[in-house]
């Protein structure tokens, strides 16, 4: 936790000339999984069980480059199927509990974060990427996207967020518009 204020202090100085922002975590696991066909308020209670017992064992934030990318002043955090990684490092950041709503929580995340896009949830909007239904390294296939070190490793992954969603944003000609609240299961 010492850690993670000074990072962010960093971050922040950073904004203007990375308005992109990838990140991916490691946690211990889940007490309790989450029936595919569950009710958002089900989904949201099952993520709070599974969130708040727990520590995160690492943190990976990846900057992308601004040349890549369309230049903004306002800054874009990119998942992959990310609410375990936002909800971890909203309660590593805040250093409380989260929310007992899913209204809350959804609020809280908008505070802390701002503009976050899930490339999971996304990439239901654009053909070709299966409707959303496909794993990082199927994505990154699709795409042609280039993989620098290993699979679920919180350093590669988050790298590999920002390529793929640079690539998406050239490809697919997505606007900074899109960047808002889109974190999959919670959209």
């Amino acid at each position: 936790m010492s850690e993670v204020v000074p990072l962010l202090r960093h971050q922040h100085a950073l904004m203007d000339r990375f308005p992109v922002v990838s990140f991916d975590t490691e946690f211990p696991g889940f007490f309790r999984n989450t029936s595919i066909d569950a009710t958002d308020l089900t989904r949201y209670e099952d993520l709070k069980h599974n969130v708040d017992p727990l520590r995160l064992i690492q943190v990976v934030i990846t900057v992308a480059d601004a040349s890549v990318v369309v230049k903004h002043r306002n800054l874009c955090w990119v998942t992959f199927h990310g609410l375990y990684d936002l909800s971890h490092t909203l309660r590593t950041v805040t250093n409380r509990p989260l929310p007992h709503s899913v209204a809350g929580f959804t609020s809280l995340l908008g505070i802390v974060f701002g503009d976050v896009v899930d490339i999971k949830y996304t990439a239901c909007f654009f053909q070709g990427l299966r409707g959303g239904e496909v794993s990082l390294a199927a994505i990154t296939k699709i795409l042609n996207v280039e993989r620098v070190g290993g699979a679920h490793h919180a350093r590669s992954d988050s790298l590999l967020m920002a390529r793929v969603y640079t690539k998406m944003r050239m490809v697919y000609k997505i606007h900074d518009s899109l960047c808002g609240l889109l974190v999959w299961c919670l959209s």
